[in-house]
Formats: C-alpha cells, structure tokens, sequence
C-alpha cells in the first residue's frame, strides 16, 4: 500500500491501531496528510521500520509491549490447536476402517 495506494496509507496513518503504536509529533502529522511527497518518503521509512528494525519511527513502548503479548498469545493458541489436531489425526489413522 506504501508504494502503490498513498490515499489508503494516508488513511492508515490516521487510523486507531497506527496512532495508538506510533508516537508522530503533530506537525510531521499534519505534513504528511497534506504532502504526498513527504508521505511517500515517510511510507519508506516505515517499510524500512517493518521489514528490516531500522527503527527510526518512534513508538509507545506500552502499547507495542502489550500487542507483542497478544501476538504470543495467539501463537501459542494457534501452536496448541496444531498440536490437538496432529494428534487427532494421527489417533485416527490407525482405526479400523469397515
């Protein structure tokens, strides 16, 4: 969306879930819902932030910890259900088939 669609990143960059994470100083804010340029430039730098940790984007700490809790949580429950049903499974196929 960075490099193809800027209306949406735009509207991302307005969104709960981004100004809950991200700590953007209200002028910067204000600069890029207005430039494209610097909203694109902007854009890199948050791919950059994602893709590779160049942390140049500054974050709320509390915020990111507690979503990091949650994403472990999930994987944890995700690891838990693959593990119930690889064992159905596998207790399944050894049943006799009539």
């Amino acid at each position: 969306m960075v490099c193809y669609d800027l209306d949406r990143f735009r509207e991302f960059l307005i969104s709960k879930g981004f100004t809950e994470l991200y700590d953007l100083p209200a002028n910067e804010m204000a600069k890029l819902l207005t430039d494209d340029t610097e909203l694109m430039l902007f854009g890199f730098r948050f791919l950059k932030q994602v893709l590779f940790g160049e942390n140049t984007i500054a974050m709320h700490q509390e915020t990111a910890a507690k979503r990091m809790e949650r994403t472990q949580e999930k994987l944890q429950q995700l690891e838990a259900e693959a593990r119930e049903k690889r064992a159905a499974d596998a207790d399944g196929m050894y049943e006799d088939e009539e």
